[in-house]
């Protein structure tokens, strides 16, 4: 991409009285990062710096450059804030050349540390060892500001890009950093940030709290103004300065205004199933009924209001003075206590009583009737005695009749007796084959004789 020079970067190496501070803001440069101290060494040059940057109006900030030596971050902490350096700037630390040990381990305890003073935090490192040193997307999350040098080529992952090491700008003709801060993130003017030559000062908006829309307000793309966003966002300008980063790298950034916004159609539906709040306009109260008409694929019943209201009906009419169940309409398909005791406990042929299969086979009377032929026809099985419960001694001998067949072989004289064990199912005609299968018939001395039971 075409690179746009909006940024330098200077050291003790850059003589503040011999820089063309106006020559640079003619050409673009709207800001200055600015080393502050190297190791536990206060850098020279460095207030003197500041003070021409502020004269001209340039936006500054500060970096530290590693050496490791013990309390180093301490003291790049009490060198910053004696040189003014403010808690809307950014402080970077250096990494470059020959470090031993963890590089990402080092930055972060450098980063833990300047994070707790009050600086926005950076990094800035060529673009090799970033790439084997560095986890982007880390970083990214941690909202640290990538410095990446790479000259001649554009690194793949940066804030701003040191891209050229060489030319000067303005009348100055010595050898300048030259620097593209993509985002704008770090010429943003704070309020604390000195105008130098009368220019307006842009103030960084609160992170939640934009204003009204005016002339010029936009919905697009571009860096939080207020720091959120972590890099390029969606979102929109109220003013056409200021920008409020909606969906961003990090996720989508909800401000109180947005729920002011949708807090109108919510509310009905809020209320709806929780009910309304305790005070103000939020619900602050869940309750924990739940409205009938609210139950969805419920049963169609009927309510006891309801059965007393038809009740009172009904009585008041003068129709019926009472109600029992064969006067109810459109009730439900269940089988009453009566007809249970109708099934009989043990059903004949296909299903049927052996009083249907009587009748089947043409017996004329009633159920009664048929249980009495089963006995006397006194009702006391053919014996008189009162209570007796047996068949009656015609019943069997007839049902035996037509199960026991007894022949002669004419081939070889024997006797040839056979069971028919086929039943109708009723009663009688299952005691009759039982009664058969017992009978045991042999020729004894020319005579037949019939036994009944034993072995």
């Amino acid at each position: 991409m075409a690179t746009i020079l909006n940024f330098i970067d200077i050291s003790k190496w850059q003589n503040p009285n011999k820089l063309d501070w106006q020559g640079m803001k003619n050409d673009g440069v709207k800001g200055v990062v600015i080393q502050l101290s190297h190791g536990t060494q206060y850098e020279t040059f460095a207030r003197e710096h500041i003070a021409q940057a502020e004269k001209y109006g340039l936006i500054w900030h500060g970096y530290h450059f590693y050496e490791g030596s013990p309390g180093e971050a301490e003291f790049a902490i009490a060198n910053a804030k004696s040189l003014g350096l403010t808690n809307q700037q950014y402080l970077f630390l250096d990494m470059e050349g020959d470090i031993s040990g963890d590089w990402s381990q080092i930055f972060y305890s450098f980063n833990s540390k300047w994070q707790g003073a009050g600086f926005k935090t950076g990094l800035y490192c060529s673009d090799s060892p970033y790439r084997q040193h560095f986890n982007n997307a880390d970083l990214v999350h941690a909202g640290i500001y990538r410095w990446i040098a790479s000259y001649g080529k554009e690194p793949a992952n940066y804030d701003m890009w040191q891209y050229s090491s060489s030319g000067g700008i303005g009348n100055y003709k010595d050898d300048l950093d030259h620097d593209y801060d993509r985002t704008g993130l770090l010429f943003k003017k704070s309020a604390s940030s000195g105008s130098g030559d009368g220019e307006s000062t842009e103030t960084t908006p609160a992170p939640y709290n934009p204003e009204k829309p005016v002339n010029g307000a936009y919905v697009g793309t571009g860096v939080d103004s207020s720091g959120l966003g972590g890099g390029i966002a969606i979102g929109y300008s109220t003013n056409g300065k200021n920008f409020y980063a909606v969906i961003t790298p990090w996720g989508i950034i909800f401000r109180e205004q947005d729920a002011a916004n949708f807090w109108p159609y919510l509310k009905p539906y809020i209320e709806k199933y929780v009910g309304p709040g305790g005070g103000g306009d939020y619900p602050t109260t869940i309750t924990e009924t739940v409205k009938w008409v609210d139950i969805l694929d419920k049963p169609n019943l009927v309510t006891v209001e309801e059965l007393n209201q038809r009740l009172a009906n009904i009585a008041s009419s003068g129709q019926i003075t009472s109600l029992d169940w064969s006067q109810v309409t459109n009730k439900p398909d269940l089988a009453t206590k009566q007809d249970l005791q109708k099934i009989t406990t043990q059903p004949g042929k296909d299903g049927k009583s052996a009083y249907e299969i009587a009748v089947a086979h043409g017996f004329v009377g009633s159920e009664e009737d048929w249980l009495q032929s089963l006995h006397g026809k006194d009702g006391t099985g053919g014996s008189g005695s009162s209570g007796d419960t047996s068949l009656s001694i015609e019943a069997i001998s007839d049902l035996i009749k037509r199960h026991l067949k007894a022949t002669i072989d004419v081939a070889t004289g024997n006797l040839m007796v056979n069971v028919d064990e086929v039943s109708d199912g009723s009663i009688a005609d299952a005691v009759a084959v039982k009664v058969a299968q017992s009978c045991k018939m042999n020729l004894e001395d020319g005579n037949l004789v019939l036994s009944i039971g034993g072995e």
